[in-house]
């Protein structure tokens, strides 16, 4: 598989991947805020020494855009991916679909059709080439960038 042709169609998963990473961290953040406050003892009300609220609050905001950002990046990658998936036969169309968007494994999409995981993969193969010809045939593949 050319490295132009791997690019686009594992980047909806590498996006996903980022956009759970990040919103681990904007939990993390949450969870942060939730254990800090205020501290009570029979004397006196204090917080603590240095606020950091206002330096949560600015990442968790920053990690927000990200996010949004990404959201907007994987759809462009999955409509990418799924215009040149059009190129192909049914039951290529439906193993680059499963493989590449809904990140099945290979054995799953071989036991959602009646065929066998050596069969699925010479009709990935045979998908693979025929993405390869379209992408050498747009141009240097200029329009899926």
């Amino acid at each position: 598989m050319t490295e132009k042709l791997f690019r686009i169609l594992n980047e909806p998963h590498w996006i996903r991947q980022d956009i759970k990473d990040m919103e681990s961290e904007l939990e993390a953040y949450r969870q942060t805020m939730l254990l800090s406050g205020v501290s009570y003892d029979s004397d006196k009300v204090r917080s603590s020494p240095k606020d950091r609220m206002p330096d949560y609050v600015a990442r968790i905001e920053k990690v927000l855009n990200y996010i949004k950002e990404r959201q907007q990046a994987y759809l462009r990658a999955h409509d990418k991916v799924k215009d040149l998936a059009n190129h192909l036969k049914n039951e290529e169309k439906s193993i680059v679909i499963m493989r590449y968007l809904e990140g099945k494994t290979y054995e799953d999409i071989a036991d959602s059709f009646p065929m066998s995981l050596s069969n699925m993969y010479r009709i990935r193969q045979q998908a693979i080439a025929r993405l390869e010809s379209v992408i050498a045939g747009t141009e240097d593949g200029s329009e899926l960038e």
